[in-house]
């Protein structure tokens, strides 16, 4: 058998690199596509047997090995398919052919690029599975394609036999064979090649079936071979002799075809498997391979580019393929600056079945354009036409439906894309959304995708997505937009701030999802199904301002919450008020409408959440607040879960939580008792518990009592545990929120001050504890000093139930360090979010499950 022996020679950055006998290898043309896949694979493994077709971290597999495995691979499924008793061999459902689909399994990529030969070989059609996708959708997947057979290696077996009623294992299963033995019976060139599912790219051409949920895309050989020859010769995104490296999952359209291309002009494809192997490591193993051309997506870019790469790991460049979905400047900028001088970027983009329909290349000289990289011009003799609802061509610049025209043997062919976009005065094409994805919004349609590229521009930002809720029960539609942030988290106002200086109010997201990071499919490509629901929307109906006091809270909110109007019936929180938010709004009111800063703090706002309760509040005489308690929820049946705000915190960030405890759980919040009001400054850890435990026997005279602790407020709430239990109570329930534990030296490193700035500091605070502070203000001297506070308290080990719930940070370890001081019953409890991301959703749905579990478990 032939193996890999062929002369290697040293590059310029001292790693190996292959001589390629190409002289001998015709070149590829569109008349290799009536010999199909197989025919033109025979000719170049016949040219360069001994050259290396296809390498991972563990194999390099010449072309005449990845023939001979593909050929056991292919006698198999043809045997397993005409055993007694097995699949019978019959046309998949809603999908023209002769035979059945195969699933492919398999971890192993070099490995796995030989047995995708061998089942498109066999004459069935090709499914590819990534052994990392959950279970239940490979199922999906399988029976929408009605796949009766799966392909795998060993390590996938036990998953593949739930798969499918037959299994073919890699290497048990399959004899050694030749490479004439595939030759031998080529498939017919028209018959269906490979199938995957829709990714919501631009509509398929060679057909589509829907059938379990899922919708299935696809190409017959011919095709495939068409393609190949538009991506390395039309396109120029490699040639025969390329070492190709790619980060592409062979799974996803974009890996497999590109895979395929790679074997049929000649071309080695370098895997790399970004989710075994990590992207930090990328950048070195690319500078070992040499490769001259690397095929990627904007989500790997994206993650490469943090892990700070240099020139040398791209200095044998020649080329750049980006596909898979929108790329924007600040990723291709950082790209572009790393790249040789002679080096083409291209972005790529393709219809929903994987064939290319245009490309916009980016030589040294051309500059980066603005906002989302044009889709390009249309590749070969390929023709994009932009057209209305009726089918006619729209003036340049104007958005409609993608229409590309194919020359085929059997003419041209015309077929709309499932996308909208725009031709510009030059003939460039521009994709700016999906159809189906477009909304209504103050009366006009949107779509979602256009507002992505002004939220990628946002330093704040790292990915967004923008997504159309339509209209329903008689609420207007809305943008939702999905951010993960770059650092620091910004407020959903400040994000929408940023966006009205540059996109029309109609496409400035209503709503804002903060999330850790982009659920994703198995291709790649942004899962949005995955992603979590957006806040609700009230269920009274905006309603209009009725009163003039209406009128002037309702101004006052839509400037703070930078919306454009707020209807009198909706909910400050559920149109993304969070505690930054509530200190800027109180702060306003008090300043501008005069209301009385002793009677408008959050506790009102948290009370009266729309813009009628809040003004018909402001009308009224409610009741002085007066201490730390803050009311999140009055009613219910329940014991009370009281949470002790962090230093310098305002209850009313625990609104959220409160919410989705539901409606019979009572909920209050504690806070500095000085923070909006008049007091004296805290002495203690102890003293702050003895006035909150004070506190709490108003609104419950006796236990049990269920306590909460958010940051340095879980100090508090285990020095408040401490206190009842010496008192004779019964404390059902401490749950530590991210806090640090009594432990000086587990507390964060206080800034270095001369004594003078020490007694300035204690004055401020002095100061600010005898005023009042509507929202809050200056809230940090009251942090800084509770960080001086926590590093002085020391408690004894808590012997009761204890839940600690930790999140994302730099700290995480020493905020999980609780083991020491917890003797009884307790649970720890991973949070997605960050510090502050917690008390918000989503992930303030995950810290309201922990503690309604364990608020049952200590009721039990």
């Amino acid at each position: 058998m032939h193996g890999c022996d062929a002369p290697e020679k040293t590059s310029l950055v001292g790693t190996v690199a292959q001589e390629r006998p190409l002289g001998r290898l015709p070149a590829l043309t569109r008349a290799d596509a009536d010999a199909g896949i197989l025919g033109r694979f025979r000719r170049v493994t016949a040219a360069l047997p001994d050259v290396v077709a296809v390498s991972d971290d563990r194999d390099r597999l010449s072309f005449a090995r990845v023939a001979e495995l593909a050929a056991s691979v292919s006698d198999a499924v043809r045997t397993a398919v005409t055993r007694p008793g097995a699949a019978p061999v019959r046309p998949s459902d809603g999908a023209p052919g002769r035979k059945i689909p195969v699933a492919l399994l398999h971890g192993h990529p070099a490995e796995a690029t030989a047995a995708a030969l061998g089942i498109i070989g066999s004459g069935h059609p090709l499914l590819v599975l990534d052994p990392r996708t959950p279970p239940a959708r490979l199922r999906g997947l399988v029976d929408a394609a009605r796949a009766r057979l799966v392909v795998c290696d060993p390590a996938s077996e036990e998953i593949a036999a739930g798969l499918a009623p037959q299994v073919v294992v890699v290497g048990r299963d399959t004899a050694g064979a030749s490479a004439e033995q595939l030759w031998a019976d080529p498939p017919d060139v028209d018959a269906i090649a490979v199938l995957w599912p829709a990714t919501g790219g631009t509509g398929g051409t060679g057909g589509t079936g829907r059938t379990a949920g899922e919708r299935l895309v696809w190409l017959d050989h011919r095709t495939t071979v068409l393609e190949a020859y538009g991506r390395a010769v039309v396109a120029d995104g490699f040639r025969a002799g390329d070492r190709i490296a790619t980060t592409m999952s062979l799974a996803s359209a974009a890996g497999l075809l590109g895979t395929l291309a790679a074997l049929l002009v000649g071309a080695e494809t370098c895997l790399y498997d970004v989710g075994t192997r990590g992207i930090d490591g990328f950048g070195d193993w690319a500078e070992a391979e040499a490769p001259s051309v690397l095929c990627t997506d904007p989500p790997r870019l994206r993650a490469l580019l943090r892990t700070w790469p240099w020139k040398e790991q791209f200095a044998g460049l020649r080329s750049v393929v980006i596909s898979g979905e929108a790329a924007y400047p600040r990723e291709v900028e950082p790209l572009r600056a790393l790249l040789p001088a002679d080096c083409v970027l291209h972005h790529w983009y393709a219809a929903e079945d994987g064939r290319l329909l245009a490309d916009h290349a980016l030589r040294a000289e051309d500059p980066t354009p603005d906002g989302a990289l044009p889709a390009g011009r249309p590749v070969g003799d390929r023709k994009t036409v932009v057209v209305d609802d009726g089918g006619r061509p729209v003036p340049a610049g104007d958005t409609g439906r993608i229409t590309t025209v194919m020359s085929g043997p059997d003419g041209s062919r015309t077929y709309r894309t499932g996308d909208v976009g725009r031709l510009d005065a030059d003939g460039v094409l521009h994709v700016v959304g999906r159809v189906e994805d477009a909304v209504t919004v103050a009366g006009l349609v949107v779509h979602p995708a256009e507002a992505d590229a002004a939220l990628f521009a946002l330093t704040e930002v790292r990915e967004a997505v923008v997504l159309g809720e339509p209209e329903a029960d008689g609420q207007a539609g809305r943008l939702v937009a999905y951010v993960v942030p770059d650092a620091d988290q910004p407020s959903a106002a400040k994000l929408r701030a940023a966006l009205r200086g540059v996109l029309p109010t109609r496409l400035v997201p209503e709503a804002v999802v903060y999330l850790d990071v982009l659920p994703r499919t198995e291709a790649g490509r942004i899962d949005r199904w995955g992603l979590p629901p957006a806040p609700p929307r009230s269920a009274a109906g905006p309603g209009v301002p009725l009163t003039s006091m209406e009128v002037l809270v309702s101004r006052i909110w839509a400037e703070v919450l930078e919306l454009d109007q707020i209807g009198r019936n909706e909910d400050f929180f559920e149109l993304g008020g969070d505690s930054l938010s509530a200190e800027a709004l109180i702060s306003r009111v008090v300043s501008e409408l005069g209301a009385d800063d002793e009677v408008c703090n959050t506790s009102m706002l948290i009370e009266a959440p729309t813009v009628a309760e809040f003004a018909a509040r402001l009308r009224g005489q409610p009741t002085v607040r007066r201490g730390p308690l803050v009311p999140l929820h009055r009613g219910g049946s329940r014991p009370p879960l009281f949470i002790m705000a962090g230093a310098g915190g305002l209850g009313i960030a625990f609104v959220p939580w409160a919410r989705l405890l539901g409606p019979d759980q009572p909920t209050w919040a504690l806070q500095c008792a000085a923070l909006e009001s008049r007091g004296l400054p805290d002495r203690s850890v102890r003293s702050i518990a003895r006035t909150n435990v004070a506190a709490i026997r108003t609104v419950a005279p006796r236990g049990p009592y269920h306590l909460a602790g958010y940051s340095f407020g879980g100090l508090v709430a285990l020095e408040m545990a401490h206190q009842l239990k010496a008192a004779g109570e019964q404390v059902g329930l401490l749950a530590l929120i991210d806090s640090f534990p009594p432990e000086p030296t587990a507390q964060p490193p206080l800034p270095r001050r001369a004594p003078i700035q020490k007694v300035r500091d204690l004055a401020g605070v002095t100061l600010l504890s005898a005023l009042s502070t509507p929202g809050g203000r200056d809230h940090w001297r009251f942090q800084d000093h509770a960080a001086r506070l926590a590093r002085r308290y020391t408690a004894a080990p808590w012997d009761g139930r204890a839940l600690v719930l930790v999140g994302e940070s730099e700290d995480k370890n020493l905020r999980a360090r609780w083991a020491p001081h917890l003797t009884g019953p307790w649970r720890r409890v991973d949070i997605p979010g960050d510090h502050l991301s917690i008390t918000r959703l989503p992930w303030a749905a995950t810290v309201a499950e922990a503690l309604a579990a364990e608020l049952d478990a200590a009721r039990r």
